[in-house]
């Protein structure tokens, strides 16, 4: 009996634990995917034209080509959509970009495409609106009405908000959200700053090492299941060595290779979807390893940022990246207590083995 239910609170947590192992290598993969940048953030009533970002890309190319910046601008405001056809209308967030889609509100593609840099009478909607509009995600090419224009659907999304997201038509319009993608994303903020203060498209903004912020919370994600696996992977060796003795030279062999393959297989997927535990970005490396001084002024710096974040004008980018850094360590809080509750439960199913033999 006792050991029967050794076993039920062992298959608990384990399943418990595969649950929120996977939900947790999904949100790192999400976080090292989206985040990938650099993001500038203006008030609402500044911003950047798309002409003048433009006019300074296009001198930028001249005096230092191939080490032009892809950048895309982006606002976002409350908007209407309708089918006429069907006579249904539905309240969602529009997202007018002047440039990759993909940079803007986090989303994943379902059905269809990204809408290209000039094909302005084409839409993206997420699957949400799409059934309040038409009652089903297969919409690609229908017609819906925004601001009494007509839009093509090019695709559908997945987002945490409803949302239609549009190519900007007027070069005049000014945008306050910048994304900056350089080909060396670990100096993106000291580049994408030079680069405004070059070409004077802005006074006042906030900026967001989007870059150094995903990957650092990827990293974080994935170390306590990095952890356990390095911890089961030497446990496990521990055991197959001591029963060396019980088998023939021949047969050792054999499965020392097939548990070098396991160990090796179950360490490349988790690289593949969790990425790597270790991440050591340039800008938190001092000029001097001895210069102390410099992670605490840094620490301090990037405490200020974070913070200066929640007086920015809301979108779901910046909320969503906000919730990820101010639930970090909670997240990992919990997965190390869930993890040590299932070691000890496999302990303790082990010894009540032990006992019965």
């Amino acid at each position: 009996m006792k050991r029967n239910k050794c076993f039920v609170i062992l298959s608990v947590f384990l399943l418990i634990s595969i649950l929120f192992t996977w939900y947790t290598l999904t949100r790192a993969s999400f976080y090292r995917e989206v985040y990938t940048g650099m993001g500038i953030r203006m008030k609402s009533s500044a911003g950047v034209k798309e002409a003048d970002l433009l006019k300074a890309l296009e001198q930028e190319e001249k005096e230092n080509p191939g080490q032009v910046p892809s950048v895309t601008a982006w606002l976002t405001k409350g908007a209407k959509l309708e089918n006429t056809f069907l006579n249904r209308k539905v309240k969602v967030m529009a997202v007018v970009t002047a440039g990759d889609m993909r940079h803007t509100v986090p989303s994943s593609l379902i059905e269809g495409n990204y809408v290209y840099r000039e094909d302005y009478k084409g839409c993206i909607i997420d699957s949400k609106t799409a059934y309040s509009l038409f009652g089903s995600l297969r919409v690609i090419g229908n017609q819906l009405s925004y601001n009494n224009k007509s839009y093509y659907i090019r695709g559908v999304v997945k987002a945490s908000v409803p949302l239609v997201i549009i190519q900007g038509f007027q070069q005049s319009q000014a945008y306050p959200n910048l994304e900056f993608h350089y080909k060396n994303n670990a100096m993106a903020e000291a580049s994408a700053s030079a680069f405004l203060l070059k070409y004077g498209l802005t006074g006042s903004y906030t900026g967001i090492d989007e870059s150094f912020y995903g990957r650092a919370l990827s990293s974080f994600l994935v170390l306590p299941i990095w952890l356990l696996y390095a911890f089961i992977s030497f446990f496990s060796f521990r055991l197959f060595i001591r029963s060396r003795r019980e088998l023939k030279p021949v047969s050792f062999l054999g499965l020392a290779g097939i548990f070098l393959l396991t160990v090796l297989g179950f360490g490349c997927l988790l690289f593949q979807y969790g990425g790597s535990p270790f991440y050591l970005p340039e800008k938190i490396i001092p000029t001097k390893w001895s210069d102390f001084d410099y992670w605490v002024g840094l620490w301090k710096t990037i405490k200020q940022k974070i913070s200066d974040m929640d007086y920015l004008t809301p979108n779901p980018r910046d909320i969503i990246l906000k919730k990820g850094l101010s639930n970090l360590w909670l997240h990992c809080g919990l997965l190390v207590l869930l993890y040590l509750h299932l070691l000890n439960a496999l302990n303790s199913c082990l010894k009540d083995m032990k006992g019965c033999r």
